[in-house]
């Protein structure tokens, strides 16, 4: 839906078929639009599932808090929790501004 149905007609009109139009007409334009969000809502699902191998049920912010409620040290322990968040999503980070620089996005 996000792309102009006048381009399919120009890819109609150069004699694509139905899949050539899809794969290299449609396909490229929708992966810029859609990439950016993707990327935010994988980054916020790391951030807000729990950490299964590592901490069990318990979801890593909600030990954070248990843990420097127990401690008396939170800003220690709020900072390590954040190094884990930020150690997660950073390749993420990486991955979708290499995506967006080789697909050209912003640069429309």
């Amino acid at each position: 839906q996000g792309i102009d149905v006048t381009q399919r007609d120009a890819a109609q009109v150069l004699g694509l078929g139905r899949i050539d139009t899809y794969r290299f007409i449609v396909l490229p334009q929708a992966l810029r639009i859609v990439l950016p969000p993707t990327t935010t809502t994988i980054m916020l699902l790391l951030k807000g599932t729990s950490l299964a191998s590592a901490i069990g049920t318990l979801e890593l912010m909600r030990v954070g808090q248990l843990v420097s409620l127990e401690t008396f040290r939170p800003f220690e322990v709020l900072t390590a929790v954040a190094v884990i968040y930020f150690v997660i999503t950073y390749p993420v980070a990486l991955a979708a501004r290499h995506l967006e620089r080789k697909m050209k996005i912003g640069e429309l």
